[in-house]
């Protein structure tokens, strides 16, 4: 039977270069293979060694991560980033001669008074 070889070469690729290809620093790398690190990334593909002081990455490993990071940052829904609305919003202006309002209001009163404060021609100034 004959040997079935992967359609592109794999390259084995070195610390500057993951560094490159992930904007990484070279310390965060080590802290995410380090399972007693605050930083540690089960995920992050595992280094090989090339000889006895040298290691090195799969290239296709630390692209496939970076895919898979770049997918789970844009499956995060918007508002599940957002805290929860409390129906009232906090409202810190300062007026022409620098004084200072401090104010918690219903998100409607928050709107219109921004509309007629910026905009005396809106339908809302009454």
């Amino acid at each position: 039977m004959a040997q079935q070889y992967p359609t592109a070469p794999t390259r084995i690729i070195r610390g500057p270069q993951v560094q490159t290809c992930t904007g990484l620093g070279r310390s965060t790398i080590y802290d995410k293979l380090d399972p007693e690190s605050s930083s540690f990334d089960p995920t992050f593909p595992k280094q090989v060694s090339i000889g006895l002081r040298a290691v090195g990455w799969v290239e296709a490993e630390i692209e496939a991560w970076i895919q898979r990071r770049i997918a789970e940052s844009r499956n995060i829904p918007k508002q599940e980033n957002r805290p929860k609305s409390r129906g009232t919003a906090r409202r810190v202006t300062r007026d022409c001669s620098g004084a200072v309002s401090d104010t918690t209001e219903a998100p409607e009163a928050v709107r219109a008074d921004v509309c007629t404060a910026f905009d005396p021609t809106c339908p809302s100034s009454g």
